[in-house]
């Protein structure tokens, strides 16, 4: 406790007992120089030589009385703080890059601890796999433009599509409800090989955004929140300012993201996107026979 409390609240009294005891034993040492026939000058050179560097000295025995590492994280963390506080544009600049950065992160991971991490439950799991991009040594995401690469020009593939979720808000009954979305790009459904357990997959057209919006129900959603009622096929739901139509449920095979309640086609907007964005995670299904070396 004692040296918790000269971390943070005793520290300028520390430094001045610490400066004060060794300005004292120089003094002493000095006199001791003096009274053995030393002048003054060279009695005091005589004993700070013998005690050494004073800065040393005061680090060693601060060391010993408090939390170093305590300490220089609650100065760096004072001296950051100040820096932000003299420039507060670019601190929120800074706080909203890093939510950004973080939620594409976790959004991406959640799809890839589940694909990568937890066992799948599809048919003939060997022949899926996580499609990895990089670029200057580090890994990204993909964007709809290179999907259609992989999806046409790589013979080795009998499917592609590519996956990122959004929260969405649910409106049901003059009320609103948080949501996640599991948005879809290619051939999603061709890639997961599972049969809905109720209704329908999406037409080549919806899965290209085209028509009317439909919509999918995760199996855990379906049960939580519509009771597993069959008649649910052909209702609308509201999904933020959309309204979208249901056409079927989800195998229960299909659980990850965990969390998922929806899973739809991206919009229109984000299925046009070209070759700079970097928000998708890539999956792919090889054809039969094929290694991923190949």
């Amino acid at each position: 406790m004692r040296r918790f409390l000269a971390t943070f609240w005793k520290r300028p009294e520390l430094d001045r007992q610490i400066t004060e005891e060794l300005e004292f034993h120089i003094e002493e040492a000095t006199r001791a120089n003096v009274e053995s026939g030393m002048p003054p000058a060279a009695a005091r050179r005589a004993a700070r030589l013998q005690f050494g560097n004073p800065a040393r000295l005061q680090d060693e025995t601060r060391e010993a009385d408090l939390w170093v590492w305590l300490d220089t994280v609650a100065r760096e963390s004072r001296q950051s703080l100040r820096s932000l506080l003299r420039r507060p544009g670019l601190a929120c600049t800074i706080v909203l890059s890093l939510a950004l950065g973080i939620g594409a992160n976790s959004a991406i991971f959640s799809v890839v601890d589940a694909l990568l991490l937890k066992p799948v439950a599809l048919p003939d799991p060997g022949r899926l796999i996580v499609i990895q991009e990089r670029k200057n040594d580090r890994t990204v995401g993909g964007n709809p433009a290179r999907l259609l690469d992989w999806g046409t020009q790589v013979e080795g593939l009998e499917s592609a599509a590519g996956l990122y979720t959004e929260r969405v808000a649910f409106l049901n009954n003059g009320g609103a409800e948080k949501a996640i979305a599991l948005r879809t790009l290619g051939s999603a459904m061709a890639v997961f090989k599972a049969p809905p357990a109720l209704g329908r997959g999406f037409t080549p057209g919806e899965e290209r955004a085209q028509g009317d919006p439909v919509v999918m129900l995760s199996h855990g959603f379906w049960l939580r929140r519509f009771g597993a009622d069959p008649a649910v096929l052909g209702r609308t739901v509201q999904l933020g300012q959309t309204h979208y139509t249901v056409i079927g449920v989800l195998s229960q095979a299909i659980n990850y993201p965990e969390k998922v309640d929806f899973v739809a086609p991206a919009p229109r907007e984000h299925q046009q996107g070209g070759r700079r964005a970097q928000f998708l995670l890539n999956i792919a299904r090889m054809k039969p026979g094929v290694t991923p070396e190949q």
